[in-house]
């Protein structure tokens, strides 16, 4: 759309051609001319809607989903395999082999089970706290922003901006947005099949390498019910 001072100027410019006595019928064409492109509308911005998932969260997705992230988020393992290390050297175990390297080996698998039960309990908390029963209705919204990964919980809005995520992956419908220890999970209920989670997770890493930059390109692909 023109503003309103170029539409002041061409009606001056129409006078004027007019007061010179020029060719009426050009003065008219040259006004139908800017008429047309004032009319013609501005691109829209690409839809960040479109890239957007609403689904009901399970208390299934929620087990299934953060199991498989603690032990397959890098950062979340390499953190919790140093916490099992310095609570292997302060366990009050027994000296039960007389071999240091086996009494060693045995403290860390111990810690380590400790970790993983620990690990557990608080997940079951939060996954309880979330979904009382099997029939709670928990109603999120994920999606795709030029800015990064927004999730939007009964708890509170989050987004993940494209320079901190660590890793974006898709496993059976399942796709996982990594931020160091924590991070985003869209269950594969979300989608209508496992190509689709396929094609959203392929949009979702070229945007984490393009740091953002590729949503242009991006925001034009076609990716739903294909």
């Amino acid at each position: 759309m023109l503003p309103n001072w170029a539409i002041v100027r061409l009606g001056i410019n129409l006078l004027a051609t007019l007061a010179a006595d020029r060719a009426f019928p050009a003065a008219v064409a040259e006004l139908c001319h800017w008429a047309s492109i004032m009319n013609v509308p501005s691109p829209l911005p690409p839809s960040i809607e479109s890239f957007s998932l609403t689904y009901r969260s399970t208390r299934a997705a929620n087990w299934r989903c953060n199991l498989y992230s603690m032990f397959h988020n890098k950062t979340f393992f390499l953190v919790a395999g140093a916490c099992a290390l310095l609570l292997s050297i302060t366990l009050p175990l027994p000296v039960l082999f007389p071999n240091h390297v086996v009494n060693a080996l045995l403290r860390l698998v111990v810690a380590s089970i400790v970790i993983g039960l620990i690990d557990l309990v608080v997940l079951s908390i939060v996954i309880f706290k979330r979904l009382p029963t099997t029939k709670t209705v928990r109603t999120c919204t994920s999606g795709l922003a030029p800015e990064g990964v927004r999730d939007v919980t009964p708890e509170k809005p989050r987004l993940l901006p494209w320079r901190k995520i660590t890793a974006i992956r898709e496993r059976k419908g399942d796709v996982y947005v990594w931020s160091g220890l924590s991070g985003i999970f869209i269950p594969r209920d979300a989608f209508k099949d496992l190509d689709e989670a396929q094609r959203f997770a392929e949009l979702a890493v070229g945007l984490w390498h393009s740091q953002g930059a590729s949503w242009p390109e991006v925001s034009i692909k076609r990716w739903r019910g294909m």
